[in-house]
């Protein structure tokens, strides 16, 4: 408070000041210095009647009379022109006060008769005074500057870090809700799994050995009995799986990066520089410590900026290798729209299938999806037997199981719950066998896991190594025992997964090891010449007759530095 009286007095004062400077009768200084400071917004309304004031007695009541006239429509254009949140530009403010001084000058001019030489001498003092309006709003404006600029940078701290406090009340609020309904799933699971049926049945037997008809009853009831404890786990085990994935969904949550007033000037001055017109940033880290970017952007007009410019940009000021996340449009559009970049994986596969059918439709299923979590899943579903009904039993675990893993649960999780479905369904779905894998292309682990599947192996050079399941299939009761395993993968390494139609045919004990010294043996670099060669060289070896569907998927997996 005390330094906006203390520049009023000082405004004022150097207001007055000026008006004593004339020249011929003209006031070019005070002019220059009132047009100066209502194009700031400096402390300015006091400034009109002590100038006036001035003039008067610096020049006497006519000339005073006629700045003061003139000040004051100088005054009302300005105000009409200005907004709330923008002031005259002073070019603009400069020409147009000097319009209104030249025509009163004028006239004045011509009212008093006067000749050539004084409309020269007032067109002249009307461009000096548009001049010096310019240098005192450059002045103000340096001694300005500072201030608002500090100003201006709390104000926006303030806002950052209220913006930050009212997202970490609403994600603990939401954090909170969803705890709660996992606890509450947690509870309903533990209490269904106390629901118990004692059995009555053996008691009432050695009772009742004198009727028949007792017996069958009996009977009759306990199979009812072993249903309902069946369908009660059923229950239990969706319940702990609705926790389970609650609880996946909070640590999910992505976290905000602060990124520095150095990096959003620096990202805005090189769209500029592009054409692109930036409005906000924001640096998501997930989980699995991956940074996401996300900009929202416009193209000015005229100007043509492809998407991948941007990500260049991005890679320049954030140092970290962008793409663009499913993104159609290649080229920034005139509107505002936002653009999620996220890093690009360390590595990328290659697949490659063969596949030999024991009727028109194989009952085997495969699956290579990348996902947008810069994983890869690799799958392989045996439904029982072959024909239609056993591809339809693979098609809709692997469909379950992709649909499941792109919506963000986790790999062990999606197959519980795609085995509750088989329980509840009971004898209209066969069991099959899930083969599964999931490559974090960031990191190159993979993580195996398999139900009832046939060994998958893994190969690196002249190296082999097989991973083992002797678990159930999918449905084939109670809860399903996952056996996994998780293997680090390295540039050149090959993943080759098959269905069992290849080794439950063989009639050899070290099946595995042969198989295992074929693909020791193979050459080829290559995915697809690999799932051909081996699936040939198996049937050969084991005489394998076309009795039972067989596939076999080879992935490679390569680095993207030593690629290039």
């Amino acid at each position: 408070m005390k330094g906006k009286i203390f520049k009023s007095i000082v405004v004022q004062a150097i207001g007055y000041l000026s008006t004593q400077a004339w020249i011929g009768g003209f006031h070019p200084v005070a002019m220059g210095l009132f047009m100066a400071v209502w194009c700031s917004r400096l402390i300015r309304f006091p400034l009109f009647p002590i100038m006036t004031v001035g003039m008067v007695m610096a020049s006497g009541p006519l000339v005073g009379a006629k700045y003061g006239l003139v000040m004051f429509t100088i005054m009302v254009v300005y105000y009409i022109m200005e907004d709330k949140r923008s002031r005259v530009p002073i070019l603009k403010g400069a020409l147009l006060g000097g319009g209104v001084l030249t025509v009163m000058e004028f006239i004045d001019i011509y009212m008093s008769e006067g000749g050539n030489r004084q409309y020269v001498l007032a067109l002249l003092a009307t461009v000096l005074s548009m001049s010096l309006s310019i240098v005192f709003y450059r002045i103000i404006d340096m001694i300005q500057m500072p201030r608002d600029k500090e100003r201006g940078k709390k104000e926006k701290e303030a806002y950052k870090e209220a913006y930050k406090e009212a997202y970490k009340e609403k994600l603990s609020s939401y954090e909170e809700k969803m705890n709660s309904i996992s606890g509450a799933f947690a509870r309903m699971a533990r209490s269904v799994e106390k629901i118990t049926g004692e059995s009555v049945y053996m008691e009432e037997e050695k009772k009742r050995d004198y009727c028949p008809h007792c017996h069958a009853l009996l009977r009759q009831n306990e199979i009812y009995r072993h249903k309902l404890l069946d369908s009660k786990k059923v229950i239990a085990t969706q319940l702990s799986e609705m926790s389970r994935i609650l609880g996946e969904c909070l640590d999910n949550t992505y976290d905000f990066c602060a990124v520095s007033n150095e990096k959003q000037q620096a990202l805005t001055e090189q769209l500029k520089e592009v054409g692109v017109v930036l409005q906000k940033v924001v640096c998501l880290d997930n989980r699995r410590g991956i940074s996401e970017i996300i900009v929202t952007i416009k193209a000015k007009r005229g100007r043509c900026v492809s998407v991948r410019s941007v990500a260049g940009i991005l890679v320049d000021v954030f140092g970290k290798n962008l793409e663009i996340v499913k993104e159609k449009r290649r080229v920034v559009g005139n509107e505002m729209s936002t653009y999620r970049f996220k890093e690009k994986p360390n590595y990328y596969v290659l697949h490659g299938i063969a596949k030999a059918n024991a009727e028109d439709v194989s009952g085997d299923n495969f699956s290579c999806l990348e996902l947008d979590s810069g994983q890869t899943l690799l799958g392989i579903s045996d439904g029982m037997g072959s024909g239609i009904q056993a591809y339809r039993d693979s098609e809709m675990v692997l469909e379950l199981l992709e649909n499941l893993m792109e919506s963000g649960f986790s790999e062990e999780t999606a197959l519980r719950l795609i085995n509750t479905i088989f329980v509840l369904e009971g004898d209209n779905l066969a069991p099959a066998t899930v083969d599964m894998g999931i490559i974090d292309r960031y990191s190159g682990i993979c993580d195996f896991m398999k139900l009832g599947a046939a060994s998958t192996y893994v190969k690196r050079g002249d190296w082999v190594e097989a991973i083992r399941s002797t678990s159930l299939p999918m449905g084939g009761g109670g809860a399903p025992d996952i056996e996994s395993a998780t293997k680090k993968l390295y540039d050149g390494d090959f993943v080759i997964m098959m269905s069992d139609g290849i080794t439950e045919s063989a009639a050899r004990l070290n099946k595995e090891d042969v198989l295992g010294k074929m693909i020791l043996e193979m050459k080829s670099g290559k995915p697809q010449e690999m799932a051909n060669e081996l699936l040939k060289k198996a049937r050969k070896e084991f005489q394998v007759e076309e009795e039972d569907d067989m596939t076999v998927m080879v992935t490679g997996i390569w680095n993207y530095a030593k690629c290039s």
